[in-house]
């Protein structure tokens, strides 16, 4: 706009000197007005389109983003689950492995088919929350509930590794998202449980704080880094650690778990030392 009005108002300029033609005050003013008239909306028009463009290609760019990762998850943590549920299906329909094989088959392939189900869930939800960027709608809800179900869904990898887990009861509520909560608090168990070598230990508890409540989530695994710590607040990309009996994954988790406490208005705060365990907090508000 500033460069049309001074165009505008030079031209006026020449034209006076060229054709000897007296100054006058109102042709200044509209050589300088016109143009600033006509131009404000124009340039504000196309500022406009600038922008939108620009806020449209930025999210194109976090959508291909984010199908790259979760394609990344579903070849890696999927495909693996299938072709293992796969090829115990297949000796389960051969007379080659005794009664005792067959029963320890057949609660390994459960907690396969639960841990798939589990992953899908959970990798569903995220991507509705990132697709959407809506708010997460909240709820009353007792939080032992939820802990009923992530103990009873990850009962068998507890046990296979002889884990001694105890979670402090109480009446504990919470206003928020629960399957943000749930989703939350499942990852923090299951990388618990994976990073905890056999006969650990694994220990829930909660604390009120003001207005808000803590969930704590403490192991005696092999704990963590700092660098290891620092990337998985700050770097984009997902990193997976094998757990103490070579289980994987693909570091989607914590990094999910973390978006979804700030999308709360919450915080995770991870305390953790190289051989000594990791300690995780949730931290939620309760109203």
């Amino acid at each position: 706009m500033v460069v049309s009005i001074l165009v505008s108002v030079t031209t006026y300029f020449l034209i006076c000197l060229v054709f000897d033609i007296a100054f006058v005050s109102y042709g200044l003013v509209l050589s300088s007005g016109i143009p600033a008239i006509v131009s404000y909306p124009v340039s504000t028009i196309v500022i406009n389109a600038y922008r939108k463009e620009e806020e449209a290609r930025l999210e194109l760019e976090r959508l291909n983003a984010l199908n790259n990762q979760l394609f990344s998850v579903l070849s890696h943590d999927i495909r693996g689950p299938v072709s293992s549920v796969h090829g115990i299906l297949e000796l389960l329909g051969m007379d080659l492995i005794s009664k005792e094989e067959r029963e320890e088959m057949i609660r390994d392939l459960s907690v396969k088919v639960d841990a798939l189900l589990d992953l899908l869930q959970d990798v569903l939800e995220w991507t509705m929350h990132q697709r959407s960027n809506d708010q997460l709608d909240v709820q009353e809800f007792q939080v032992s509930e939820v802990w009923k179900q992530i103990e009873a869904l990850y009962f068998y990898p507890a046990q296979k590794k002889s884990l001694k887990i105890s979670i402090q009861p109480g009446a504990y509520t919470l206003f928020t998202n629960k399957s943000a909560y749930a989703f939350m608090c499942r990852n923090v168990f299951h990388n618990a449980i994976k990073f905890t070598p056999e006969h650990g230990y694994i220990q829930i508890s909660f604390i009120e704080q003001e207005n808000s409540l803590i969930t704590i989530v403490k192991d005696g695994g092999v704990g963590m880094s700092p660098d290891q710590i620092h990337a998985i607040y700050h770097s984009d990309n997902w990193q997976s650690t094998p757990g103490t009996n070579a289980e994987t994954g693909t570091g989607f988790g914590l990094k999910a778990c973390i978006r979804y406490a700030h999308s709360l208005d919450g915080t995770i705060h991870i305390q953790s030392e190289a051989g000594k365990g990791t300690e995780v907090q949730i931290v939620l508000p309760m109203d």
